[in-house]
């Protein structure tokens, strides 16, 4: 039953990120986005499609062999914390300053983060199956 609850809170706070995620980059700055041209936000969350696909198909495996179902998931839970305050710092900043290199680099951030929380969901997939016996 643990592993299904873990699931559904993962694919919950997942679930909000990917509708916010989107917006977010495209808002103006002044109602709390970034304010990006459609073609970049295209690129960053091509990127993070990318990045998402190379980690999940190369990386998981070797983590859960090396660390343990428990331990990814945790990592990914935790990750959802930072990936979520990186906005409204991020819109300060812009707000302030303009964008500058620390904006970026808190969004490369930001989009390693989305990376790591979903690995919750592979992670629970893992403990679930083995709950029921798939190996």
């Amino acid at each position: 039953m643990v592993p299904i609850l873990n699931y559904v809170c993962a694919t919950s706070l997942k679930s909000s990120s990917n509708a916010i995620q989107p917006l977010f980059l495209a808002m103006p700055v002044n109602i709390g986005g970034l304010g990006l041209p459609p073609h970049q936000v295209g690129i960053i969350l091509g990127i993070y499609g990318i990045a998402n696909s190379i980690c999940q198909t190369v990386l998981l495996g070797r983590l859960v062999n090396k660390f343990g179902v428990k331990a990814i998931f945790v990592a990914a839970a935790f990750s959802f914390m930072p990936m979520f305050m990186f906005s409204p710092l991020m819109n300060l900043l812009v707000a302030k300053k303009g964008f500058s290199c620390l904006v970026w680099m808190m969004l490369g951030c930001q989009v390693l983060c989305l990376v790591v929380t979903d690995l919750a969901y592979s992670a629970s997939l893992f403990s679930i199956f083995n709950d029921f016996g798939c190996h």
